[in-house]
Formats: C-alpha cells, structure tokens, sequence
C-alpha cells in the first residue's frame, strides 16, 4: 500500500501521506535545478538555508546556526568557511561578548540568496502549473499553515523533540 493511501481516515492522515510524497520529490528538484544552475547561482541548497537563517536572525554563533539549520557542527564549519573564502558570509567578534565570534551575512550574500530565491520560486511556478486555481489556494492555505505550526514548534523546542522521537511500527510519530 503507497503512504498516500495508508490512513485516509482522518484529514491529518491523507495530509501527512501526501506531504510524505510530496515534500522528498519537491526537494530533490530544489537541489538539482540549484546544481544545474550552480554557476549563475553560487550556492547550494544548504548553503542558502545558511544565508536564509542569517538573513532573518541577523548575526549568530557558529552553535546557533547548527540549531537552526540542522546541520553538524563539522558540516556547517566547512559551508561558512567556504561561504566565507567566497565573500558571502563575514566572521567577526561580537560586540557584546568579545569572546564569542558571530557570523554575518556580507551584502554579496544578500544578493546571491534573494537570486537563489528567484530562481528557486520560478521553477516552483513552473511545478506548479496545470494546477487549477482553486487548488492553488487551499495549497497556499495549508502550507502557510504548516508553517506557522512548525514555527511554533520550532520556538517552544518541540520541533527537534518531534524529529529525535521513537518510531513504533503502526502508530504516528508523537
């Protein structure tokens, strides 16, 4: 039986199924438009949740960006440091802690993440056309809330409790 058709019992479950397949496949396209056009943009996948993060949190130490990110702490050492020999990311001291160095987006950052983000969004439209419009929004409705629930999540602490859990065969993950 395909995930999609495992529980469409409840609207939690066929909305999990299909985010199940959906999210994987959307994702792998992400990345391989970002590689086949890795010469106009620069920068990867990772490398721009990387710039993404910093964009909307302003300066971080390198332990914060591996929380937020979700990367190892090796894994993103070696992004901001070739981040940093491309000119896309700045380490300084902090101001209000002279012990601790923070990481900065540098204005060629800026504008290689907001490029990322338009080439990204045009083959996200390009994906998503044939879709009728009336699917469109309620897509659009759905995911903005998701991610305002994984936001919330992500603020209290639950979102890493969530993905570290145990697995039992035939239940939900809780």
């Amino acid at each position: 039986m395909a995930p999609a058709e495992a529980r469409e019992h409840r609207p939690v479950d066929r909305a999990a199924a299909e985010l199940f397949l959906a999210a994987p496949r959307v994702r792998r396209l992400m990345e391989i438009h970002a590689r086949e056009n890795a010469d106009e943009l620069r920068v990867g996948v990772q490398q721009y949740f990387v710039l993404r993060m910093l964009r909307r949190t302003g300066p971080r130490s390198s332990s914060e960006l591996v929380g937020g990110t979700y990367t190892s702490k090796q894994t993103l050492s070696e992004l901001v440091d070739s981040m940093v020999g491309a000119g896309l990311l700045t380490r300084e001291q902090d101001p209000e802690d002279r012990r601790k160095v923070v990481v900065m987006v540098t204005p060629e950052g800026m504008r290689v993440a907001e490029e990322f983000e338009r080439s990204q969004l045009a083959l996200l439209h390009e994906l998503l056309e044939g879709v009728p419009e009336s699917d469109l929004e309620q897509i659009a409705n759905g995911l903005a809330a998701l991610n305002s629930a994984l936001s919330v999540k992500r603020e209290t602490g639950e979102l890493m409790r969530i993905a570290h859990s145990s697995f039992r065969a035939g239940e939900p993950a809780r």
